[in-house]
C-alpha cells in the first residue's frame, strides 16, 4: 500500500508540473529557483535571441512586457535609463519583416521623415550619418541623426532627441533597431548602442 500511494504521489506531482508548465504559471520558475517573469527588469549582460538571430544587451537596460503579440509587433522592446533621475527613459525596438528585404532605401527614407529639423523640414540623407558594416553574414545599415524625433510614425515629435536605427541584415532577416532618446542621453549610452548593434550574431 506505500507503494501504490508513494507511486500515486509521485505521479499527482507530475501532473501538477506539466499543468503549469502548460499554463506557463510564474510558480514554476520559482520552483526551479528562476526569478519570475515580473521580477525580472534590468538586464545585466544577458543575450536577446530572435529567430535566426542574437544580441548581447547592454547592462542595465530594461525590457519591457508585450500584452499583445502579431506579426507587426516588435519583437523586443527596452528602455534606457536617462542621465538624470527626471529624464525620461530612451526606447529601444526590435522588428522583425523578412519582406522587407533589398528594401534598404526605403526604410532609410522612413526613418529620415520621423526626424524633423529645427526648421521644421524633414530630414535628409546630408543630415544623417550612414554607416555600412559587414560581420560575417550580418550586414549592418545604421542610420545616426538628430532632431525633433518620432520614434514610430504615430508619435508626437520630441526635440532635441536623436535616433539611431539600423537594418540588420542576415539570412532570416532583416531585423530593424531603432533607438530614441535625448541627446544627453543618447551621447551617454551611443557606445552601448553601437556595441549592441554590432554584438549581432547568426544563429
Amino acid at each position: 500500500m506505500r507503494t501504490s500511494t508513494s507511486l500515486s504521489r509521485t505521479w499527482l506531482a507530475g501532473l501538477a508540473l506539466l499543468t503549469l508548465m502548460l499554463a506557463g504559471d510564474s510558480r514554476l520558475s520559482l520552483a526551479m529557483g528562476q526569478d519570475s517573469p515580473s521580477k525580472q527588469s534590468k538586464t545585466d549582460s544577458q543575450l536577446l535571441e530572435l529567430d535566426g538571430l542574437s544580441f548581447t544587451v547592454p547592462k542595465g537596460w530594461m525590457r519591457q512586457p508585450q500584452d499583445k503579440r502579431g506579426p507587426m509587433s516588435p519583437k523586443a522592446v527596452y528602455t534606457i535609463p536617462g542621465v538624470k533621475a527626471e529624464d525620461a527613459a530612451g526606447t529601444v525596438r526590435v522588428t522583425h519583416f523578412p519582406a522587407m528585404k533589398g528594401k534598404s532605401d526605403l526604410n532609410i527614407q522612413r526613418w529620415l521623415g520621423q526626424v524633423t529639423k529645427a526648421d521644421g523640414r524633414p530630414s535628409t540623407r546630408k543630415d544623417a550619418t550612414i554607416t555600412l558594416t559587414e560581420i560575417g553574414k550580418v550586414h549592418l545599415t545604421i542610420v545616426d541623426l538628430s532632431g525633433s524625433v518620432r520614434i514610430t510614425m504615430r508619435q508626437t515629435p520630441k526635440p532635441d532627441h536623436r535616433l539611431i536605427a539600423c537594418i540588420v541584415d542576415h539570412p532570416r532577416g532583416p531585423h530593424f533597431v531603432v533607438v530614441a532618446g535625448g541627446e544627453t542621453q543618447m551621447k551617454r549610452w551611443q557606445d552601448e548602442i553601437y556595441a549592441f548593434l554590432k554584438s549581432a550574431k547568426v544563429r
